[in-house]
């Protein structure tokens, strides 16, 4: 075992032991078990690091065991010890204190993942905005273009396999900016490097950055934004 792995077992061990104390100030029909024994190393320094279990003579005998008591204890907790008539404490803080800091941490994560999804849909609803915009007095190749990003750009991290359509969505994109870079306005890029830079979109947003590595960066020098180099016009 190499060292770091060791102090982390160690310090496994620790929690476990407080998270023991916790449980013990929350009711004496509480009882930690390790059913195979405790690891050498737990026993040199007289902490549990076996596999262990949470029993209770008015619960249902436990289903799962594990390393960390205080996830146990958690799961042990919310299944038989709310509103039960046998508890008998003995001082605090005890599981329940552990089990309102959880839900506490729990409530704030869910509060911010929620704020972050509200401004993802907000940057979303601006983006699909100014590609309607941009695109509205443009012919039908642009449209298309358009509508090619609109079914790559969601407001959400991607979680499932891209659809047939959002490949062939993305292979457009893509084939535009290789060999017809001046198609992309300089608002249309900006627009694909914010996709890029969303977080979780594990096929849109990168074939997005792709196409603007291709094509966005010839903005500047395609026919649309510079004179050319042929005054006659043929």
């Amino acid at each position: 075992m190499r060292e770091d792995e060791f102090a982390a077992a160690v310090q496994m061990g620790r929690d476990n032991k407080e998270a023991a104390d916790l449980i013990r100030r929350h009711c004496s029909h509480a009882r930690i078990v390790m059913p195979s024994g405790n690891s050498e190393v737990g026993e040199a320094y007289g902490l549990p690091m076996g596999s262990l279990e949470m029993r209770c003579e008015h619960a249902p005998p436990p289903r799962t065991s594990g390393h960390v008591l205080a996830e146990l204890a958690i799961d042990f907790y919310r299944a038989n010890c709310v509103c039960c008539p046998h508890r008998d404490p003995s001082g605090l803080p005890t599981l329940a204190t552990l089990v309102a800091d959880r839900d506490r941490e729990e409530k704030a994560r869910q509060e911010a993942a929620d704020r972050a999804a509200r401004e993802r849909s907000r940057r979303h609803e601006i983006r699909r905005e100014r590609r309607r915009a941009l695109v509205a007095g443009e012919g039908y190749v642009i449209r298309d273009l358009a509508e090619s990003l609109y079914r790559l750009d969601g407001p959400d991290p991607r979680r499932e396999k891209p659809s047939e359509q959002e490949k062939l969505a993305a292979c457009q994109v893509a084939e535009s900016a290789r060999h017809a870079p001046d198609l992309f306005s300089p608002p249309l890029v900006e627009s694909m490097l914010e996709m890029a830079r969303q977080p979780g979109d594990l096929f849109g947003a990168r074939r997005a950055q792709r196409a603007c590595r291709k094509g966005g960066s010839e903005v500047r020098s395609s026919p649309r934004s510079r004179p050319s180099d042929n005054p006659s016009g043929r």
